[in-house]
Order: structure tokens, then sequence, then C-alpha cells
């Protein structure tokens, strides 16, 4: 861990970092960012989250992002997302390389896919699955590019 608190390069898959509702730690191997929620996440919690994750990803080197809904008894609603994600990518410099997948269940699908539809305007790459063995192998199934690493 670095003196911040976020897992450095080469940090273990026991290295995380607690951040309200949710974890986020660094898997080396796979060069992906978990991110692990549970309870009521909140639309300030998820802006926190993304400086956290762009910090990581930047740092690391990190190429994928995980995030597990599953554990979560709620998250913001589609409209609060759009309004974070629009502020968040215009302040920071988004990695178009990092390939990003959600895991979620069945009831929070639609607001998932959402999300993805408007990652996908931007030019993000994101899916959404309800397997965690299904997100891992799409995220680290090739080096092919995808739409967003041009």
């Amino acid at each position: 861990m670095g003196e911040d608190g976020i897992p450095l390069k080469g940090a273990t898959d026991d290295d995380f970092v607690s951040l309200m509702t949710y974890e986020i730690s660094l898997l080396p191997r796979e060069q992906c960012i978990l991110v692990r929620h549970e309870g009521e996440v909140t639309e300030a919690e998820v802006r926190a989250g993304m400086d956290d994750i762009f910090k990581i990803a930047n740092e690391s080197g990190a190429r994928r992002l995980l995030i597990d809904w599953r554990s979560a008894s709620s998250v913001p609603g589609a409209g609060e997302f759009w309004h974070v994600m629009q502020s968040k990518l215009g302040e920071v410099k988004v990695r178009r390389n990092l390939r990003r997948a959600i895991i979620v269940r069945p009831e929070q699908r639609w607001t998932a896919e959402l999300i993805v539809d408007f990652a996908e305007h931007r030019r993000l790459s994101f899916r959404v699955f309800e397997d965690d063995t299904e997100a891992l192998c799409w995220l680290t199934e090739s080096n092919e590019p995808t739409h967003d690493d041009a």
C-alpha cells in the first residue's frame, strides 16, 4: 500500500482500500481493479470511488475494471449515475483502453444496462453480467482492441 492507502503496482489480492460501502482491490495477475459494493451505495460514494478507481488505474497500469453490485442493497438510479459520469468524465482524462464489466443481480440489470448504454455513447467498453466467472472471462479473454482502444 502507498502512503495514501492506494494499492501500489504489484499489490496482492489481499490489499484492500475501504471506501464507505465498498472495497477496491487490485488483482495484478489479471491487471484488474475489483470493486465490491455492499449495503446502500450513494451518489457521493460513486463520485469518491470513481476518483480512486481512476487513480489506481493510472498508477497500476490496470486495463480492466470489474464492479460487483450483487451485495449492494441499493444503488443510485441511472439518472444519478448519468450526472456523476458526466461530471467525472469532464474532470479527468479517462483511460479509453480500460475495459469495464459490472456484475449484478437480475433485478439490478435494468439500471446497469442504462449505465452501459451511456458509457458506450462515450466510446467506453462496458458490459453487464450476472456471473463473476463470465465477467472475468470477458475482461481477460483477449488482447484484441475494443472499440475504445483505438
